[in-house]
């Protein structure tokens, strides 16, 4: 009699011939745990807590969770079918309390187990169902009560709402301050934006909303006071504000400076925030930094297919980083004025005398003569007809429009331009032509104040012009449809304003097709002028040509109609008349003149500068002097010098409109509409009419804003209007300072990214391991055909001896290393990743093996390679399945789970790390599962059950479920031999199938088993297949098996610990 001894020692095996498979291994096994020496029945779990909060209807599923490591609190994301989402802690030093945190069906939890989700200094982070990132402040209860999110949906976002409405301003008078010419001073001297920031409970700032209208400067000469004594700015505030809002910040700039300051800092008054606020030109000395004025959300990825957070930092990678638009049908249209119709119209004419007196000779003597001016203007408006007979008197000019009174009663005409005949009387019905395009503005008790300019587009120029949505947290697309809007010269000694009004469609009441669905308002985008920065006007009064080679060897000034052009060196130009109105210009390299009122497209590069003379090449002289020398146009013309843009900025425009919202309707029995609220409007240009020609500021005694200043708030030009997906592309977060209030994570600096290799594919998963294993301070990046390990706050350095170390480094992200081998993974199955201890765990289907990364290298999980069959096998048996991982501290395994598919039950995989092997299936139907300490937690219906020694064995989730090995066993030759008994060293009885290489089975009951010395004995019985065989045959009636080998599964049902150490066979020899 010989005896082969089977050991299960050495793993599973289900890659080698069945006749070669080492002793010591087994080839299939289901609900073990391996340990040195053994085979242990599967620790079983129990349930850790009941939670009496769970929705009764539907379904409830764990999809994720993350460990507040400052507590020990775990939080987990709850999934109900009817879309009542929840969030649960379960607190072990609370004797493992299960408490609801949140149940709200706007928490878009993912329905499929996800591994991002995160915890950082009192926030639980997790990517959402729309992959965007969710912040819930756990330790802050009052900032996700149902009141709150009733009323701010978009609170639980890592993106805080910024103000998104129209900040309203005028300029008001109020005498009753103590100074009134100081305050006048600083409000009229100096050109005025505003704009709104929102502070949260948090800390955390919102970047600026969008920027009221400029204020622009005034006259603040003491007649100017007492004439307009406007001296604050009343801000109109938002009346809804969301409610973690606790300050409003008030951030003015001036002129076109970049530096916003605050002027106030608004909180809320029993509740609410005030609905105006009166700025008196007095800030509170605060700046803000021109990054954070800068900041956009534009920045902050719109998607992210993978998240964690390291160094206070949040991670993503595999990034959508804008939204999708369609093209906007819309139109402009270049207006003079401010919208009425244009061309000739029948009218009755009037005129207003306007006396003055002009002394000749000795006032004493009392002669004078007296001279009366008329202007022409026809009514305009309604009933506003002069009475024949009466008095009029001009009081003001504003926007283009003249004001007259008639005693007490203000009426309002317009100017036109007919030239009366010594004959023609006042009142008559004529043919006139007003300014064109001229709007009426309302006209109350008194008449409104001069201004000194009007608001028009800089002449003989170019603007782009775009339009722009948003979504609910003031992320746009950027600027799309592009349209180009080139202004022509003004028309020669009739300057008018100029202005662009636009009109979107509204041929249909829907507009769906050409709104986006995430859009919820909208803005007309102007660009800065794309031709010149800088310019002056100013009609010269005198043009000078140098001459030199004189006949007495002299050179000198001389008129530019003298002939002789041969002589003519250089065309210079006065500027007496800029300098005297209070205006200056110096000279510098690049600067360039034109003559708006002669030819349009030629201009002229500055020679040089002399005093009040500019020197022009002698081409200008042509403008003037004809080459024979005859003059051609008129000595004193209009002249521009001005300052060509040298760099266009293409990638961006400025909001130059409100934010329109965006309406949703619903037609009955039909689906959700949206049509756009404001269909027309009017842009105003930047720079002014000004005494006969245009400048860049509304009075000559004021200092100019430039034409390349922002009037807006930035938004960069899409590409092509589609969704950018960077699929290799990681990307972090602002810091987020632990146990303050500043708040960073919001803050996604568009040059705070790592480019990983394109060629290893998307980026499936993000986890902190460590090259030592200790420190966390390396970042694996898991992409779908390998895997990529980036230094935190370090970098590499090779010696001189080729040997390399770490050194810090103050970027977030320093070298990194592509590691070998090519283990990736998809991205339907980013959630078997799982990290445990600085090491990580995940599943390449592509090599059909589960992967470990651990000491900055990456290798399969089965030190020998093998059971890549049975796993090869799972994944076909399983394909279309739901796939997801964890790690047991407890037993050192990874558990790969696959979820119920094709007909098959859900099963776990189970890899040994402690032995170095695979220990083959659970029969584990876990929806999720986690490390809990230093023991695994799997869910069931939302509830967490905990795998610990000390509980039943063999019993998940209250349900029995067998222990089974199976070994192959093939001692001795290839010959057939008589397979007798089996003897079992194990402190349990086991039942036992034994088969042949001929399909013949045979069994062993455990009642059937003795025990001798702790050793279990049983002998088989006959083939089972054999008909009329019944169950109460004798032991050893009839034949025992014959083959050369035999398969062996031993099974046990059970809650003791069921140690399996060896079997071994009795077999003999078949006789010859």
């Amino acid at each position: 009699m010989l005896i082969s001894r089977q050991i299960f020692v050495g793993g599973l095996d289900t890659d080698t011939a069945k006749d070669n498979v080492p002793a010591n291994k087994f080839t299939a096994a289901r609900n073990v745990v391996l340990e040195r020496g053994a085979i242990e029945a599967a620790w079983g779990n129990r349930l850790l807590a009941e939670a009496d909060w769970l929705p009764t209807e539907g379904t409830v599923r764990c999809v994720g969770g993350a460990q507040d490591g400052a507590t020990g609190r775990h939080y987990f994301l709850l999934h109900h079918s009817g879309g009542q989402h929840l969030i649960a802690r379960l607190t072990p030093a609370d004797n493992n309390a299960y408490e609801l945190v949140l149940q709200w069906e706007g928490l878009a939890v993912p329905a499929t187990v996800t591994k991002n989700v995160c915890f950082l200094d009192g926030l639980l982070l997790w990517l959402d169902a729309n992959k965007e990132i969710r912040a819930l402040p756990v330790g802050k209860p009052a900032e996700f009560a149902p009141a709150v999110l009733q009323a701010d949906p978009l609170a639980l976002h890592v993106v805080r709402q910024p103000h998104q409405g129209t900040v309203g301003v005028e300029r008001l008078a109020n005498t009753n301050v103590s100074d009134v010419r100081s305050t006048l001073n600083r409000i009229a001297g100096n050109a005025w934006q505003v704009a709104l920031q929102y502070e949260y409970t948090n800390g955390e700032r919102t970047p600026l909303g969008s920027y009221s209208p400029v204020l622009p400067r005034r006259i603040t000469t003491a007649a100017a006071v007492e004439a307009d004594p406007r001296n604050y700015i009343h801000v109109t505030l938002p009346t809804e504000v969301p409610p973690l809002v606790q300050t409003v910040r008030v951030l003015v700039r001036r002129d076109d400076e970049p530096q916003w300051e605050v002027a106030a800092a608004l909180e809320r008054v029993s509740g609410l925030f005030p609905t105006s606020y009166d700025f008196y030109g007095v800030t509170t000395g605060e700046a803000i930094p021109a990054l954070d004025a800068a900041k956009l959300y534009e920045s902050i990825p719109i998607e992210a297919g993978a998240m964690t957070v390291a160094r206070s930092h949040i991670f993503v990678g595999d990034c959508r980083e804008s939204l999708t638009v369609t093209p906007v049908n819309w139109s402009l249209d270049l207006i003079t004025g401010t919208g009425a119709p244009t061309g000739n119209t029948t009218g009755t004419v009037y005129q207003v005398d306007t006396d003055y007196v002009e002394q000749v000779g000795d006032p004493d003597g009392g002669t004078h003569q007296e001279s009366r001016v008329r202007t022409a203007f026809y009514a305009v408006a309604s009933g506003a007809y002069p009475d024949a007979g009466s008095t009029y008197q001009q009081v003001a000019l504003n926007n283009g429009v003249y004001y007259a009174v008639v005693a007490t009663t203000p009426k309002t005409y317009q100017q036109v331009f007919v030239d009366f005949a010594p004959d023609e009387q006042l009142g008559e019905n004529r043919i006139v032509t007003p300014l064109p395009n001229q709007q009426i503005a309302p006209f109350g008790t008194q008449p409104p104040p001069t201004l000194d300019g009007q608001e028009t587009f800089h002449e003989n120029t170019s603007y782009r012009l775009g339009v722009a949505f948003y979504d609910r947290l003031g992320r746009t697309a950027g600027a799309t449809s592009l349209k180009d809007l080139n202004i022509p010269r003004q028309q020669v000694g009739l300057l008018a304003a100029r202005n662009v009004s636009w009109k979107l469609n509204t041929a249909e009441l829907d507009q769906t097709a050409e709104i986006p669905a995430w859009a919820y308002t909208y803005a007309i985008l102007l660009s800065k002028n794309r031709t010149i920065r800088f310019f002056q006007q100013f009609i010269t009064d005198q043009l000078r040509q140098y001459r030199g080679d004189k006949a007495d060897g002299s050179a000198d000034l001389v008129p530019v109609d003298e002939n002789n052009t041969s002589l003519m060196k250089s065309l210079w130009v006065s500027m007496t008349t800029l300098q005297t109105s209070g205006r200056g210009y110096e000279f510098q390299p690049g600067d360039r003149v034109r003559f708006p009122d002669l030819d349009p497209t030629a201009d002229y590069p500055i020679l040089y500068q002399r005093g009040e003379y500019l020197a022009l090449s002698p081409l200008a002289l042509y403008q003037f002097v004809s080459p024979s020398g005859d003059e051609i146009s008129s000595p004193q013309p209009r002249v521009e010098i001005y300052r060509p843009v040298t760099f266009s900025e293409e990638s961006v425009l400025y909001e130059r409109s409100p934010r329109f919202p965006i309406a949703r309707f619903t037609p009955e029995g039909g689906f959700q509409q949206r049509r756009y609220t404001t269909t027309s409007g009017v842009l105003t240009g930047d720079t002014f009419l000004l005494n006969g020609y245009e400048a860049m500021n509304p009075t000559a005694t004021q200092a100019n804003i430039w034409l390349d200043a922002s009037r807006g708030r930035a938004i960069p030009v899409i590409i092509n209007g589609e969704q950018i997906r960077r699929f290799s592309l990681l990307r972090y977060s602002g810091v987020k300072v632990q146990g303050t209030r500043l708040m960073g994570l919001s803050v996604w600096d568009a040059t705070a990214q790592d480019d990983l290799p394109q060629e290893q594919g998307a980026i499936v998963a993000l986890e902190v391991a460590d090259q030592t294993q200790a420190e966390g301070t390396l970042l694996l990046a898991v992409q779908e055909n390998g895997a990529e390990s980036r230094y935190l706050g370090q970098t590499a350095l090779q010696q001189a001896d080729g040997q390399t170390t770490l050194a810090l480094t103050k970027g977030v992200i320093g070298g990194g290393n592509a590691l070998r081998g090519g283990y990736g993974c998809l991205p339907e199955h980013a959630a078997t990743v799982s990290e445990f201890a600085g090491r990580v765990f995940y599943y390449c289907q592509r090599r059909r093996e589960v992967i470990r990364y651990a000491q900055n290298g990456a290798s399969p999980l089965a030190k020998d390679k093998t059971a890549r069959a049975r796993v090869r096998e799972l994944a076909a048996q399983y394909a279309g399945a739901t796939v997801h991982g964890a790690y047991d501290p407890g037993t050192e395994s990874y558990l790969l789970f696959f979820g119920e598919a094709n007909g098959n039950p859900p099963v776990a995989l189970v890899f040994s790390e402690r032995a170095g092997q695979f220990a083959d299936l659970w029969d584990l139907p876990a929806e999720a599962g986690m490390a809990y300490d230093d023991h695994l937690l799997s869910f069931e219906n939302g509830l967490p059950w905990q795998h610990r020694p000390e509980h039943d064995r063999l019993r998940f989730f209250g349900k029995p479920v067998t222990m089974q090995v199976t070994a192959a066993v093939n001692e001795g030759s290839e010959a057939s031999k008589t397979w007798k008994a089996l003897a079992v060293v194990s402190p349990q009885k086991w039942s036992v199938v034994v088969s042949n290489d001929l399909g013949q089975q045979s069994r062993i009951l455990a009642p059937w088993m003795v025990t001798e010395k702790g050793i279990w004995r049983a002998a088989f019985r006959r083939d089972e297949n054999t008909p009329n065989l019944t169950p109460a045959t004798a032991l050893h009636l009839g034949r025992e098996l014959q083959s050369p080998t035999l398969d062996v599964t031993l099974s046990y049902t059970g809650t003791e610990k069921a140690q399996l150490v060896s079997t071994d066979l009795i077999f003999l020899p078949l006789a010859p």
